[in-house]
């Protein structure tokens, strides 16, 4: 199955939408932050830790989950009916891949 999600050029203002932005490397591999309305983070805690290795970097004020989870993360959160975006960086970096799942 092919997702289809928005690109945007920087994380919108709007407190509608769940945004995956700012790819980066940890000592445990590739993540990419979340930024999402308040009302949305249950939604983001209830994703499975296992397919997403979500956690809140209390830093950075952002959720933050592993590349590999992305689609899953995506899919879960567009079946719920939020909006959902990437960043450019993150569609450059991450959806590129040939075996991606989702579509931009």
């Amino acid at each position: 199955m092919t997702i289809e999600i928005d690109i945007v050029s920087r994380i919108p203002q709007i407190d509608s939408i769940i945004c995956f932005c700012e790819p980066h490397s940890t000592r445990y591999g590739k993540k990419v932050y979340v930024t999402c309305p308040f009302r949305a983070k249950d939604a983001l805690k209830d994703l499975s830790w296992s397919e997403t290795h979500r956690r809140w970097d209390p830093e950075q004020e952002m959720w933050e989950i592993d590349t590999s989870g992305l689609a899953y993360a995506i899919n879960t959160l567009a079946k719920d009916d939020y909006n959902v975006a990437v960043t450019e960086d993150v569609a450059v970096e991450v959806l590129d891949e040939p075996q991606s799942e989702i579509k931009v």
